[in-house]
């Protein structure tokens, strides 16, 4: 089973290439995190639920250690959720509204996801990430490389655990641990894979009146090592669960 360090070396050695062809990481961070997830790298296990959580308006941190994020108060072109609280657990849950719309199988679909998640200067960059990431997932699970999603092909992402460091009331480094499964019909197998990725989220005033946008800036330094939540080493390496 390829290790969690194996598979950061790998994304570390992709990032090294990227940057020399496009000067920037950022969203293009999915592009290399799918194409390692697809490739096999990653912890199996099984199928989340399909069953999304209500939307929450508060979040926080029980005493148990898990987070509750808090809901979008808006959803962009009504799919895409933005304008979340101005808090640490704000720019946490419009990370993982980003994750869920980056990787899918849609290149449209991942291009509007650029615009409204980058920062508004960076958002051409961005964009370069919406073809490649969705033919390396449609690569991962044996469907043509372009064209229309078929009937039945999906795919989710389903937070695991959370860290964030609030480096100021407008800036927060936001690290992710998520599930990623795809499928290319409900008949199949699907690929079910483990996977975490930083990145820095900026509070943009100018930005629906008030939002978290992505910053191209990267930090992987700051992505712990994947650990089950429950477990003493999830609790080690500073991961928080998330309450669903």
């Amino acid at each position: 089973m390829t290790s969690a360090q194996q598979i950061r070396d790998a994304v570390r050695r992709r990032q090294r290439r990227t940057r020399l062809l496009f000067g920037t990481v950022g969203l293009l961070v999915v592009v290399l995190a799918v194409s390692v997830v697809m490739s096999g790298g990653g912890t199996s296990g099984p199928a989340p639920s399909s069953s999304a959580p209500a939307s929450r308006q508060g979040g926080g941190v029980s005493a148990q250690g898990e987070v509750t994020l808090p809901g979008a108060a808006e959803l962009a072109d009504g799919k895409f959720p933005v304008r979340f609280p101005h808090t640490p657990h704000g720019a946490v849950a419009a990370m993982v509204a980003m994750l869920n719309n980056s990787w899918t199988m849609d290149v449209q679909h991942n291009l509007k996801a650029a615009d409204i998640y980058a920062q508004p200067a960076s958002r051409e960059k961005a964009r370069l990430a919406a073809e490649p990431s969705a033919q390396r997932l449609r690569e991962g699970i044996g469907l043509p490389l372009t064209g229309g999603v078929p009937d039945g092909a999906y795919s989710t992402v389903t937070p695991r655990g959370v860290k964030w460091q609030a480096l100021g009331p407008d800036r927060v480094r936001v690290a992710v641990m998520v599930r990623f499964t795809a499928a290319a019909s409900s008949q199949t197998t699907p690929v079910v894979r483990d996977f975490a990725m930083s990145s820095d989220w900026l509070w943009d005033p100018a930005v629906r009146s008030g939002d978290w946008v992505l910053s191209l800036d990267q930090v992987d330094e700051f992505t712990p090592d994947l650990a089950e939540p429950g477990t003493a080493r999830f609790k080690e390496l500073g991961w928080l669960a998330v309450q669903r």
